[in-house]
């Protein structure tokens, strides 16, 4: 199935940069893709005298950064860090017959955060 029936919604934190949040649904075979790479401790720094600021990860791993472009932003791509990456749920029962026989269907959310840089 992979991600599906994906949703956007768009914050921006106290320095200005973006949280990305990602809803939609899976298949339990893809809760490995919703948790893959994740940053779940960190803190953001401002950059001295400019806007934005650079992510430090606490629970030592690197970071892993990419480009975001949700097909909604007209071409606008921006550098994220996924900070969150969890199933919230069953959205349906164990399927018994069609494309997704014998699989549950899940929501998922995603968060991103945007990122000057990491350290």
């Amino acid at each position: 199935m992979a991600l599906s029936a994906e949703r956007y919604t768009v914050r921006t934190d106290r320095f200005g940069l973006k949280l990305v949040t990602m809803r939609g649904w899976c298949q339990e075979d893809d809760i490995d893709t919703v948790e893959a790479h994740l940053c779940r401790r960190y803190v953001m720094v401002p950059l001295p005298q400019s806007t934005g600021a650079v992510l430090k990860s606490l629970d030592g791993s690197a970071p892993y950064t990419q480009y975001l472009e949700p097909p909604t932003w007209g071409g606008e791509k921006i550098l994220v860090v996924k900070v969150v990456g969890h199933i919230v749920g069953t959205v349906a029962p164990l399927q018994s017959g069609g494309a997704y026989d014998g699989h549950y269907v899940l929501a998922f959310e995603i968060v991103y955060q945007e990122v000057n840089g990491v350290s």
